[in-house]
């Protein structure tokens, strides 16, 4: 009994040993725990302290400064253009009625040289200077495959009592067509001297030539190298500026002349020279000679197909040597209109207008056109 209180009592304080060494141990691992939270405990309060120092958003790295920019350099002030000087004019008489041969020369001559030279010298780049020969080899027939065929459906002719000149202002301004869309300058015939260009200008004669002579840059264009033209050849003149009322209105400069020169009137001019005196027929109405005749259709053929392939569809033409060079004025309309029939040159132009200068009382070359062409208006 003693044995077994004692092995009791031996089994207790084995007992008690091994708890307290249980509680040692469990008292180093509490404590190791402890020290760990502790630790855990004092690194969240300094991560907790740093964040209180320093913003939650990371640092941005500072913006690079721009680079300097160089101010714009300033464009230069566009300079107006220089105006042109004025055209000089010149004193005229008073009174002075320019109806003869004399008043012309004196006064009208040397001032259409004056104002032909200012504007030229204005005008040089448009070609005022400038005339072209056109014969057989760079005018050639006509073909409906051109590029440059028009094909108008129909072309309206007139025949007017009118000073060339005049009569092409008033095509330009559509006086005989509205709504023409024809950009270029109407083109009128120059009913030409084969020989010196002007025929009797600068005496003061009245005649078809000397007109267009007197009233516009036309003189300055005909060079005396041009002369005498070949049976077949034509001259061309692209930019010829009217700055002169006709000789009914004694000669007025136009009122843009001074000041406005680039508003003047600007036409193109082909000068064809017919034959002089041919021989006609014992009736007076008709050529002698089919070669005169046929002569004087290839001139009519010239003056259409220069026209045309200098792109014009406005044309003014005439009673072409029915004046001082006494052509048969029923053939020359019997020609014209035989020509314009013909099927190269159909569907070519806009307008064809007939200006008959004619001074005569009787007016027998107008009244001769009119009746001619009544079937064509």
């Amino acid at each position: 009994m003693q044995s077994t209180v004692e092995d009791d009592s031996e089994s207790l304080a084995s007992g008690s040993d091994g708890l307290s060494e249980g509680l040692l141990e469990f008292d180093a691992e509490k404590a190791a725990a402890l020290a760990a939270a502790a630790e855990k405990a004092k690194a969240a309060d300094k991560a907790k302290a740093a964040a209180l120092e320093s913003p939650a958003v990371a640092p941005v790295a500072p913006a690079v400064a721009p680079a300097p920019v160089k101010p714009a350099k300033k464009k230069p002030a566009v300079k107006p253009a220089k105006k042109k000087p004025a055209i000089k004019l010149i004193e005229e008489p008073a009174n002075v009625k320019y109806n003869t041969g004399a008043t012309v020369k004196a006064y009208i001559v040397p001032q259409a040289q004056h104002y032909t030279k200012q504007l030229i010298a204005q005008t040089a780049a448009s070609g005022t200077e400038f005339a072209y020969l056109s014969t057989p080899d760079n005018a050639q027939p006509l073909s409906r495959d051109s590029p440059w065929f028009p094909d108008y459906e129909e072309t309206l002719i007139q025949v007017v009592e009118a000073d060339t000149f005049d009569a092409a202002i008033a095509m330009s301004e559509g006086k005989f067509l509205e709504g023409s869309q024809d950009i270029m300058p109407v083109c009128v015939l120059n009913h030409a001297n084969a020989s010196t260009a002007g025929g009797g200008w600068a005496g003061g004669a009245p005649a078809q030539e000397e007109q267009l002579f007197y009233r516009s840059t036309l003189c300055g264009s005909l060079r005396p190298r041009f002369y005498p033209m070949g049976k077949l050849e034509c001259l061309y003149s692209p930019h010829v500026i009217i700055f002169r009322e006709n000789q009914a209105s004694n000669f007025k400069l136009l009122k843009d002349l001074e000041k406005n020169a680039e508003k003047l009137p600007v036409v193109s001019v082909i000068s064809m020279a017919a034959a002089a005196r041919p021989k006609l027929n014992a009736d007076s109405n008709g050529y002698a000679k089919d070669a005169d005749r046929a002569l004087m259709y290839g001139k009519m053929e010239q003056i259409l197909r220069t026209a045309a392939v200098h792109n014009h569809r406005r044309l003014i033409l005439g009673a072409l040597g029915c004046g001082a060079f006494g052509h048969p004025v029923e053939d020359v309309i019997a020609l014209w209109c035989e020509l314009l029939e013909q099927d190269e040159f159909q569907n070519w132009f806009e307008q064809i207008v007939f200006a008959i200068f004619d001074r005569s009382a009787a007016k027998t070359n107008v009244k001769a056109f009119k009746e001619g062409f009544k079937d064509f208006e």
